[in-house]
């Protein structure tokens, strides 16, 4: 099981520019995943990889990979127009799947601001209707989070876009999506 919180990597994300990154079933977590002959093999990956806008996650199409990531640190700044992206590559779409352990596939805790998108993906989870297992530790495909103890209102329609297009949210007991504002307050 990962951590709850988000390590990343030793690079700076002011001294970068964004990358595209590389999942495949037949990758290695120790390659770069900066190319498509040197991918990363899992979704667990991610957890140690910071991204900054611009930044696109691909995952390769037709193959089927296991895992789930929190995204607690994309670095945003209010001026960019630049979001992360995650996606398939080649032929048809990367099925995302949630093992039977993990309530979501993608977390994503902002506090200021949150650009993505996400495209041309299946999400499935571990949900059987005949047998209602899986309902309680499957209940969606992506969660978005605001950490944000104070709500600003008149900044809520600025602070978050997420384009989904293309994608499709199977087997979850709850929703593909869920958007939820919940305080991280310190003491």
């Amino acid at each position: 099981m990962l951590p709850m919180g988000f390590l990343g990597s030793s690079e700076s994300f002011s001294l970068r520019t964004p990358s595209t990154f590389y999942i495949s079933k037949d990758g290695d977590d120790n390659n770069n995943g900066k190319s498509i002959s040197s991918p990363w093999k899992t979704i667990d990956r991610l957890f140690y990889q910071k991204f900054i806008p611009g930044d696109s996650i691909r995952f390769k199409g037709g193959d089927t990979i296991l895992g789930r990531n929190i995204f607690n640190n994309i670095a945003f700044v209010s001026d960019t127009s630049d979001r992360v992206v995650i996606n398939s590559y080649g032929t048809g779409k990367a099925v995302l799947r949630s093992d039977s352990t993990h309530t979501s596939i993608f977390e994503f805790n902002y506090k200021d601001k949150l650009k993505i998108e996400l495209s041309n993906l299946i999400f499935m989870g571990n949900y059987n209707p005949l047998t209602q297992l899986g309902g309680l530790t499957n209940n969606h495909a992506v969660l978005i989070t605001n950490t944000n103890p104070i709500v600003d209102t008149t900044r809520i329609s600025d602070s978050m876009v997420v384009d989904i297009d293309s994608c499709e949210f199977t087997k979850f007991v709850v929703a593909g999506v869920v958007f939820q504002h919940t305080p991280i307050w310190s003491s």
